[in-house]
């Protein structure tokens, strides 16, 4: 319920939008924008990536689909899901099984082995999930310049599972993705 003073203000208010409105309409604010050239595809998905944590408008795996098609890549989330006793699909993968991935690296861990020799730990997403890639010091040496953050890569491995972890890939080799 709105007291008198309340009520009294309202001419006022609408007096003062009213003034708004005429004097935009009448000297209209103009705007220079700077001239710049739009952002590329790819350009625009690393910066969804980057601020909102997913692709929203296509993915970095677009432009690959033939490529990646005519290489027989398995899904990710197949793989994963083939571990899970609740899942459809339970089965359709199995330990040590060879395997063609393709995806987006979202991150690499670097580490020195006992020998000296740098291996890698790397993320990989596709459309709909991620695996974690072990990489080992000859096929890191022979990758590394492939194996960086949001490079578009086809893996192949086996599948390594233990106890009560997500699957993970053993790399055997790394090719880029062709468009």
């Amino acid at each position: 319920v709105l007291n008198m003073g309340q009520w009294l203000s309202i001419p006022f208010i609408i007096a003062g939008i009213a003034f708004i409105i005429y004097a935009l309409k009448h000297n209209p604010i103009k705007i220079d924008y700077p001239d710049i050239p739009e952002m590329s595809a790819k350009e625009k998905l690393l910066l969804e990536k980057e601020y909102i944590g997913l692709y929203l408008s296509g993915s970095l795996l677009d432009d690959f689909s033939e490529n990646i098609s005519a290489l027989g890549v398995a899904s990710i989330n197949e793989i994963i899901t083939s571990f899970d006793e609740t899942e459809d699909n339970y089965n359709q993968f199995r330990e040590k099984q060879s395997v063609v991935i393709a995806g987006i690296v979202s991150s690499v861990t670097r580490k020195t082995t006992k020998k000296n020799d740098i291996m890698a730990f790397v993320d990989l997403d596709d459309r709909l999930s991620s695996i974690e890639l072990i990489v080992f010091p000859e096929v890191y040496e022979k990758n590394q310049h492939l194996l960086t953050k949001e490079s578009t890569v086809a893996v192949f491995g086996t599948i390594s599972i233990r106890d009560d972890e997500a699957p993970k890939i053993i790399v055997t080799d790394v090719k880029p993705l062709k468009e």
